[in-house]
């Protein structure tokens, strides 16, 4: 059988179809992402902007179609940080109806369990394991601990949300970027103080260290090329200072940018260095799977 999941963020939609034997994915028959920027104004206005929902409809209508072409048996749909702000969020969930979508709104604590199921379906687990996903509304941040229970946070952290709040200029201001840094730095300290330490290995999950790869190797999307690799504090901190000292139209020059993430990514990367610095992890790995695939395999289950 066929089934289909779908992830939609505060910045992008994704969707993801299956083939499912014995209980089991047997294979990825279509894998897609779209920037839809959802979150457009929810931190300021706790609704979804009107143009917001139209671009969501247009994207799940093609979805839709894209669903139907593959005679799917079973198809399930999250939404995560924007729709569990917005007042409006039952006009989401109304769009999905029309196309026979269903849309379910997370917590932040099932946000972060499918999302640790979903980042690790083709690795093993080990101690010190930490999963963090960086998203246009909030991050989440996921691990196990000694007695096998998963441990969680959702921060109102993320890209696009940081953007609106942080970073109205592009190229972005030393005293812009400083007041961020500093934003980042006490909703770590103050929330994230008493998580289990020390993190060996840190999974970075969604389209910021993804972007990061694909800038480092100047390559398109293609996940043989992406999942699975490294990044380095370092670095990392060195793409946010050459991303944030670049105006729009320079960014999306270069090699590797994704266009519609051209204006979000310098937040995006200030979380994540900052996550790094915070957790000092001897070993940081990008993974292009999430929470889509957790909603895969909970569908497989209850199958």
């Amino acid at each position: 059988m066929r089934i289909a999941a779908l992830d939609l963020g505060s910045n992008t939609f994704l969707l993801t179809i299956a083939q499912v034997e014995n209980k089991k994915i047997f294979k990825i028959l279509h894998d897609e992402t779209r920037v839809v920027k959802l979150g457009q104004g929810v931190g300021q206005t706790q609704s979804f902007n009107p143009q917001a929902l139209l671009r969501a409809r247009d994207c799940l209508s093609d979805y839709a179609q894209i669903i139907k072409d593959f005679d799917c048996s079973l198809v399930n749909a999250i939404a995560t940080s924007a729709a569990r702000d917005a007042k409006n969020g039952e006009e989401l969930i109304s769009i999905g109806q029309k196309l026979n979508i269903p849309i379910q709104i997370l917590s932040g604590n099932e946000e972060a369990e499918l999302t640790y199921l979903g980042s690790l379906i083709d690795q093993e687990e080990s101690p010190g394991l930490l999963v963090v996903d960086i998203g246009g509304g909030s991050t989440e941040f996921i691990g196990r601990k000694m007695d096998g229970t998963l441990y969680g946070k959702s921060l109102n952290i993320g890209s696009v949300r940081l953007t609106e709040k942080f970073l109205p200029d592009h190229p972005c201001s030393e005293s812009q970027l400083k007041t961020l840094d500093f934003f980042i730095a006490q909703e770590l300290k103050v929330h994230l103080g008493g998580f289990p330490r020390p993190v060996v290995k840190m999974v970075a999950v969604a389209g910021t260290p993804t972007s990061l790869v694909m800038l480092q190797k100047q390559i398109e999307f293609n996940e043989k090329f992406i999942h699975g690799e490294r990044l380095l504090p370092q670095d990392i901190w060195n793409w946010r200072l050459r991303l944030a000292q670049l105006n729009l139209q320079s960014r999306v020059l270069l090699p590797g940018m994704q266009k519609d993430r051209a204006d979000v990514l310098v937040a995006g990367v200030s979380i994540l260095a900052a996550v790094a610095d915070f957790f000092d992890p001897k070993l940081i790995m990008v993974s292009t799977k999430g929470i889509r695939y957790g909603v895969l395999l909970e569908q497989i289950r209850n199958l």
